[in-house]
């Protein structure tokens, strides 16, 4: 039988973790309550700054399909040079809170993307020095894409149906 003390001492691992959870849950909350002031204070200097913004805060003709990758407004790509290291790349990331990177040439056109992953299976798996091997030697070369006007659905598709976690937007001509 066990005693009050070896009960009460084999409870407080888990006792920490239910404190931690607890401390973990109140910072996220915070951060999604004041990330949503953020975004609703940007929509609202939006809405007021754009030229012919209707009573909804829309600007008129800049109507966007439904069912497509643009109605689901997806994030600004995060973009890094591919003369950059993967120090650097990974520091940025880090910073952004970021899973990827898109890595553009020269001429601002893209050259591929970086991943995470990218990280743990081609850098230090393989035992290589992040300060000293560039982006560019790392980096998946001509990433797929989709348009702004892909279907949504057919985007999602391309994900599943080929083990993406990423996939950029482009325009036409192969522009982030």
């Amino acid at each position: 039988m066990m005693s009050s003390t070896q009960n009460s001492a084999g409870n407080v691992p888990e006792q920490a973790r239910k404190r931690q959870t607890r401390r973990d849950e109140i910072i996220r909350k915070k951060a999604e309550t004041d990330l949503s002031k953020k975004m609703n204070q940007n929509r609202q200097k939006a809405a007021d700054a754009a030229p012919g913004a209707g009573p909804a805060g829309r600007r008129r003709g800049a109507s966007v399909a439904a069912g497509t990758v643009a109605a689901l407004r997806p994030a600004p790509a995060l973009t890094v040079r591919d003369g950059i290291t993967i120090t650097e790349a990974a520091q940025l990331m880090a910073a952004k809170r970021a899973d990827s990177v898109l890595v553009v040439d020269d001429e601002e056109r893209l050259a591929g993307i970086f991943t995470a992953k990218d990280v743990a299976f081609r850098v230090v798996a393989e035992g290589l020095d992040a300060r000293t091997t560039h982006v560019r030697d790392i980096a998946t070369r001509d990433p797929l894409c989709v348009t702004s006007d892909t279907a949504a659905t057919d985007a999602l598709n391309t994900m599943v149906g080929r083990g993406f976690r990423h996939l950029p937007v482009c325009n036409e001509e192969g522009d982030v």
